[in-house]
């Protein structure tokens, strides 16, 4: 009976890590979804955040205006229109 529930916890473990090495190397994620993930994740610096200007500007323009979510205030996260970038 032991060795019966020791060898279902490791086929259940198997199955899980399988699936996860499948999820993570198999399945892309779409380029958008990974641009909003970097643009609003302090952990990433697209286009940096250098002399207080939002990420994602680039040469007093906005690269991904329709990819912020966090773009209002005095302290944006990134940029959601050239407006954003006048300063850069």
């Amino acid at each position: 009976m032991i060795l019966f529930t020791i060898q279902l916890l490791f086929v259940i473990f198997l199955i899980i890590l399988l699936s996860f090495l499948f999820f993570n190397f198999f399945i892309k994620v779409p380029y958008h979804q990974k641009l909003i993930h970097h643009l609003n994740n302090d952990d990433f610096n697209i286009g940096g955040k250098k002399d207080n200007c939002p990420k994602g500007c680039f040469s007093k323009k906005c690269l991904h205006p329709l990819h912020c979510l966090n773009c209002n205030g005095e302290d944006p996260e990134c940029c959601c229109n050239d407006e954003h970038c006048k300063d850069c």
